[in-house]
This record gives structure tokens, C-alpha cells and sequence, in this order.
């Protein structure tokens, strides 16, 4: 058996670095490796979460019908799909016993199915535009799967997927070990754990200065690497941003250039127009 270390990163020894905005281990390692964080993982992601967040089977007619029971309901409803109140509560008796919604789901049956693929499509909007809530159960519905679809993710980004991604816990371990198996991530209480072979520490160690091996001393070692890491992607991600910058700066000075020639020669196209 291999004689390993264990080097701990906690929460406390990366305080005060927060390059990615949930600051938690798991993702500033993520990020120092070069790898996705959690934000990128659902900003990556979010063009596809409204196909797996659409509730299965929902029952519209029957949902339509719980919203309508009363007749200032009903004219709520319509107020809010902005259908003529007037025209359509005057054909509903409020003095029947039956609810509003299914009076007038059985006395006008066309007007009804119209009301209901109105209806239909309005709740359907609640997937994209957050403050839209017309049916409560629905938007409860797209919670449940959200929460189920993110967890789903995430548990993918850690531990990877059937598509032989690997997780980010392989990535950051092969990243700083060489690897794969060599790292091991405590999620509830935000720790990645490195388990090192101690000659191959010893080694990188006396590499990095002189003096006797301490798990202490590597440890404080790992951590300048991780923080020396972060502090280059960052330095890389500004540049980055800083020529993309440059480029639709100068994409936009270069379309005004041309509207400007591409008018002066329309204008003296015009002059030439003579009778």
C-alpha cells in the first residue's frame, strides 16, 4: 500500500478569494483548473432547462376551470388574457349552483375551448417569463422540476455523466496530481480532499524550497499553487474580455464608418440627378 497524505482544503483557506460568485472550494478549485464553475454550468445550460422544467401531462382545461369558480375570478381571468369581460360574464347565470368556469364550459362549449387555448398559452409563458404566474399549481410544477433538473446537473458537473465527462472532481484531481482518483469532495461541508503519495509530495516540495517535509508545509505549498492558478485564469479571463472589447469596438466604429461613406455616396448619387 502506498504511503499517502491527506491535504485538506477548507472553506477558511481560501477565504478572501471569491473569483467565482458562490466562493466554495468546489468552484474556486474549478475555476484554477480551468474547468467549468457552477455558474457556468447553468448559464451554459440555460438555453435547454425550459425543455426539462415543462411539467409532464399537465391538465389545462382542469387548472382553468380551478381558477374560474367564482364569477370575479372568471372576470379577473379575462382581464388578465385581456378578453371582453362584458361579452363573456353576461353569458355566465351566476345565480346557478355550478361554478363560473364550468357554466360556461357547458353553455358555450366554443367560447370556452377559446378561453382555454388562451389560457393555455399564457401559463405556458410562466416557463421563460418569471413574472408571469397565472396558475399556481403549474408554476409549483416547474419549481419541482427545476430543482429536480439542477440537482441533476450539478450531481453531473461533480461526479460526471454516462457521455464519459468526467466531474470536476477528477478534473481538479488529475489537474493538480496527474491523478483522477486522487481527490474526493465532502459537498456538505464545502472540503476537497487531496490524498497525495508522500514521496511524490516530498519531492515537489524540496523542488520549492529547502528544509525538511511537512504535510504543513505542503499543504501551504498546494494552496500557493491553487491561489497562483486562479490569479493567472483571472489575469487570462480579463484579457479576454479586454480584446472582445477592442473587437466589437472596433466592428461598431467600422459600421459607422461605412453608414456615413455609404450615405455620402447616396447624397452625391442625388447631386447627379440633374433634369
Amino acid at each position: 500500500m502506498k504511503n499517502t497524505i491527506d491535504i485538506k482544503i477548507t472553506p477558511e483557506d481560501i477565504k478572501g478569494l471569491n473569483f467565482t460568485n458562490t466562493g466554495r472550494v468546489i468552484d474556486e478549485l474549478s475555476y484554477s483548473a480551468g474547468e467549468w464553475t457552477e455558474d457556468d454550468l447553468f448559464m451554459n445550460n440555460l438555453e435547454y432547462e425550459a425543455d426539462n422544467i415543462e411539467p409532464y401531462n399537465f391538465n389545462f382545461e382542469d387548472d382553468l376551470l380551478q381558477n374560474t369558480k367564482t364569477m370575479p375570478a372568471f372576470k379577473k381571468l379575462l382581464a388578465t388574457l385581456k378578453i371582453d369581460i362584458e361579452e363573456n360574464t353576461t353569458k355566465v347565470n351566476d345565480q346557478s349552483n355550478l361554478q363560473a368556469g364550468a357554466y360556461y364550459a357547458i353553455n358555450y362549449p366554443e367560447a370556452f375551448n377559446n378561453l382555454l387555448k388562451e389560457y393555455t398559452a399564457k401559463v405556458k409563458e410562466q416557463l421563460y417569463n418569471y413574472d408571469i404566474i397565472l396558475s399556481a399549481q403549474y408554476q409549483k410544477e416547474i419549481e419541482e422540476n427545476r430543482e429536480s433538473y439542477q440537482r441533476e446537473e450539478y450531481n453531473e458537473w461533480l461526479y460526471g455523466d454516462h457521455r464519459n465527462y468526467r466531474g470536476v472532481i477528477a478534473l481538479i484531481s488529475k489537474y493538480y496530481t496527474e491523478d483522477s482518483e486522487a481527490g474526493s469532495y465532502n459537498e456538505k461541508e464545502d472540503i476537497f480532499t487531496f490524498t497525495i503519495d508522500k514521496e511524490t509530495a516530498k519531492e515537489e516540495l524540496e523542488a520549492y524550497q529547502d528544509g525538511n517535509f511537512t504535510i504543513a508545509k505542503y499543504k501551504i505549498y498546494l494552496l500557493e499553487q491553487i491561489k497562483n492558478k486562479i490569479n493567472n485564469r483571472y489575469e487570462k479571463d480579463q484579457a479576454e474580455k479586454r480584446k472582445r472589447k477592442e473587437e466589437r469596438e472596433k466592428t461598431e466604429a467600422y459600421k459607422k464608418q461605412r453608414k456615413a461613406e455609404e450615405e455620402a455616396e447616396r447624397l452625391a448619387k442625388l447631386k447627379t440627378l440633374i433634369k
